[in-house]
């Protein structure tokens, strides 16, 4: 029964870990991605991770790499009768 438990304990803890992890905002997983990497320096999401740029990549946090956020192109529809 102990070892029931504690491997129930184990999945729960990891699916806890994971959800947080990927529910977090981008610059908290990098700059506590930044300081767990000492820690595993082979593990290469946690590299992956602390040098990613948040939002659409730039490295603001905002949307500066998505282009110019003008007003989108224009589009005609063109309707044709049977």
């Amino acid at each position: 029964m102990l070892m029931q438990n504690l491997i129930v304990l184990s999945l729960v803890a990891g699916s806890l870990a994971y959800a947080l992890w990927t529910l977090m905002p981008a610059a908290l997983r990098q700059g506590l991605a930044r300081k767990l990497l000492p820690l595993a320096p082979n593990q290469a999401w946690l590299q992956k991770a602390a040098r990613q740029a948040g939002g659409c990549g730039g490295g603001d946090g905002g949307c500066s790499a998505c282009g110019d956020g003008g007003t989108p192109k224009v589009q005609t529809i063109k309707i044709h009768r049977r």
